[in-house]
């Protein structure tokens, strides 16, 4: 059985109303509030992530640690 690793994210677009200077701006925001607090990632990815994952805390799940999702 190849190991595996649960994944967890924080997806940000660069759009229209936020370029990417602004985005790369509010991800040091996020990453400095989760050095602060890593326990508060699962509710920081809930409030913040943009992508349909926000709903689980940001848990993607698990993949093969070699790499791609299976």
């Amino acid at each position: 059985i190849p190991e595996k690793v649960q994944v967890y994210r924080i997806f940000l677009r660069i759009d229209a109303q936020r370029d990417e200077a602004a985005t790369l701006a509010e991800a040091k925001k996020i990453r400095d509030a989760l050095l602060a607090d890593p326990e508060s990632f699962s509710r920081v990815a809930s409030e913040r992530s943009e992508d349909g994952y926000r709903r689980r805390g940001g848990d993607i799940g698990f993949v093969e640690a070699a790499g791609k999702p299976g």
